[in-house]
């Protein structure tokens, strides 16, 4: 095997300090905000770059320390080919995402959807370009109708936080407290119906946790 070395161009600082407190997809990171901190050597790259709203950005996930070619994604329950999946444990620790570019400072590139550890090292940044990095009836093989599952939970985390919510400014409303005072068992009887309906959608999230 012959020997690539490459030398990283900046450093990506994030709020994720461990490896298994960062988010698996990006999809799960949209609103963490983060920075690049680019190397002097390389600032004049960033000429014109400004221009995009989002970019791609190829980093050396530095903490994986050794590789697997079958690994259990984080969505599945089977061992899958590494190369068909997301896993960082790979022969070449690369990863790449997509990031939101907030503005630039100086060496400083202010980001958003950060799904990296701090101190992450840089390896490349190219323009996100809708037209050519976009294809629309592309093809997912073992994962099709995963993302389905994934946005059926969504759905019931929304659920959960509007009913938790309700129950919140229903028990602080002034509608409660004259249920209170003129019916109090059906105000106590409404609780416990608010509440059952909260418990039931935190038991439908389970398939959510395991994911």
């Amino acid at each position: 095997m012959n020997e690539i070395i490459y030398h990283s161009i900046g450093v990506i600082h994030a709020p994720f300090k461990e490896p298994h407190s960062a988010p698996m997809q990006v999809i799960k990171a949209r609103d963490i905000d983060g920075y690049i901190e680019m190397f002097s050597d390389f600032l004049e790259g960033l000429k014109d770059l400004e221009g995009f709203s989002h970019i791609i950005i190829l980093f050396h996930m530095h903490e994986v320390k050794d590789f697997s070619l079958l690994v259990k994604p984080e969505l599945d329950n089977e061992f899958r080919g590494v190369f068909s999946t997301r896993s960082p444990r790979r022969p070449n620790p690369i990863g790449l995402t997509i990031a939101e570019l907030v503005k630039i400072e100086g060496p400083v590139i202010h980001i958003k959807g950060v799904d990296v550890i701090d101190g992450t090292p840089l390896l490349d940044i190219k323009p996100y370009i809708p037209e050519s990095d976009s294809i629309s009836n592309a093809k997912i093989g073992w994962l099709e109708g995963k993302w389905n599952i994934i946005r059926m939970n969504l759905r019931k985390i929304g659920y959960l936080f509007f009913w938790s919510f309700f129950l919140y400014f229903l028990r602080k409303s002034v509608l409660l407290r004259v249920m209170r005072l003129t019916f109090p068992i059906k105000a106590h009887f409404l609780k416990i119906e608010i509440g059952k309906e909260v418990l039931r959608w935190i038991s439908m999230l389970g398939i959510w946790q395991k994911m």
